[in-house]
């Protein structure tokens, strides 16, 4: 297991970007649970820790903020990709319109702080 931070530094009901080893890992804090998932989408590769968040393309970052489309969904530990609306279920990374899947990793709290398993 590797630290990744303090729970102070993953909101609740967001995603937060993380690198560890050269792997980028959408870690996303669901009411205190904790869960980890490759940050790409496999439909156009655009970053997965940005649902909940105002759609914009990365290039797009002194762009007005547009309505939200990616959400956090708590209740059912899933996420639905910003971009282009892909829901992926935290737990298993699948995405069952497709079959797609994203990569998933363990995640754990240990006191005040994060870890991941790569």
């Amino acid at each position: 297991m590797q630290k990744i931070g303090t729970i102070d530094e993953f909101p609740e009901g967001r995603g937060t970007k993380v690198d560890v080893d050269g792997i980028e890992i959408a870690v996303f804090n669901l009411d205190g649970d904790f869960y980890g998932i490759s940050n790409v989408c496999p439909h156009r590769r655009l970053p997965l820790h940005r649902a909940g968040e105002p759609k914009r393309l990365p290039e797009d970052d002194d762009a007005e903020d547009f309505d939200t489309i990616g959400e956090v969904d708590a209740e059912e530990a899933c996420i639905r990709c910003p971009w282009h609306r892909l829901e992926f279920d935290l737990e298993s990374g699948v995405n069952h319109q497709t079959d797609q899947r994203v990569s998933t990793f363990d995640v754990e709290v240990d006191g005040d702080e994060v870890y991941v398993e790569i």
